[in-house]
């Protein structure tokens, strides 16, 4: 058979393949989340503070990197590029 993927592999999808469950994919977003919500909230020194923004940004693209067909990470990312840009 060669190089063909088993279809178990395949079915896992990227998270479960790699090792990363989807527990692992959700603290990313969610720490984002956190992130972009003290860049946008005056609660303390992250507010509008550009190093809030580009944490919740990498975090995000993290989440991302971990499985790019997450719904959850592509809508996380949206709202942070709009802020960044």
């Amino acid at each position: 058979m060669g190089n063909v993927t088993p279809f178990s592999d395949v079915e896992l999808g990227p998270t479960r393949r790699f090792g990363y469950g989807p527990r692992i994919l959700r603290a990313h977003v969610l720490y984002s989340v956190t992130k972009l919500m003290t860049w946008t909230s005056k609660l303390d020194e992250d507010h509008l503070n550009p190093d809030a923004l580009e944490s919740a940004l990498g975090w995000a693209q993290k989440a991302l990197q971990l499985d790019p067909t997450s719904p959850q990470a592509h809508v996380q990312l949206c709202p942070l590029l709009q802020a960044s840009a």
